[in-house]
């Protein structure tokens, strides 16, 4: 567990399982974060929502909750950000198994097999959250003697420098459709 104070609020960071709050608070918090910070706001329907929510959040909630943390405010453990994760190769995971957007990546992944996903609440930006969620998570993957972690964004991402300050390289790019993708790794 981290604990930071920032200055409108105090926070710390809790394994999923480990909030003090409900569970399905804890999710639901999660998942308000998730929509707020998606780049995609608009949807052909309910089916399409619910496809980008279990493609991006829902199968990490689902499969990898040991890997899902969140940073929460002391006071009214508000979900101010979580990081999802899968410790293991995508390419071997069945949860990952139909995601042919990540085909591109595979001999980077087998490098930096772990992957992450952070998403910090608009107000909460700027105040470490996020580096704290990673490199959190970071540790917990060293201990598991895991070699790597990779992040997959847009190559002109905002994020891009956020990952490179937290020492991610660029080890591999795509174009997705008309989507440009670079995966950054870093090793433990």
């Amino acid at each position: 567990m981290s604990m930071n104070t920032a200055p409108q609020w105090a926070w710390r960071i809790v394994g999923l399982g480990d909030f003090a709050g409900s569970q399905d608070a804890a999710e639901r918090g999660a998942e308000t974060v998730f929509f707020e910070a998606a780049t995609t706001t608009e949807f052909a329907g309910i089916d399409a929502r619910a496809r980008f929510r279990e493609r991006w959040f829902g199968r990490y909630l689902a499969h990898y909750r040991d890997d899902f943390l969140i940073a929460v405010e002391n006071e009214t453990l508000t979900v101010l950000g979580y990081l999802a994760g899968c410790p293991r190769n995508s390419f071997a995971e069945p949860a990952f198994a139909q995601d042919a957007a990540i085909e591109p990546f595979r001999k980077a992944a087998a490098r930096f097999p772990s992957h992450l996903h952070v998403n910090i609440m608009e107000r909460a930006r700027g105040h470490g959250i996020g580096a704290a969620l990673v490199e959190t998570y970071l540790a917990q993957l060293a201990r598991r003697r895991i070699a790597g972690v990779h992040v997959v964004t847009g190559s002109g991402a905002g994020n891009v420098g956020f990952y490179t300050k937290l020492r991610f390289d660029p080890a591999a790019s795509a174009r997705i459709g008309t989507t440009d993708l670079v995966l950054l790794g870093r090793s433990l």
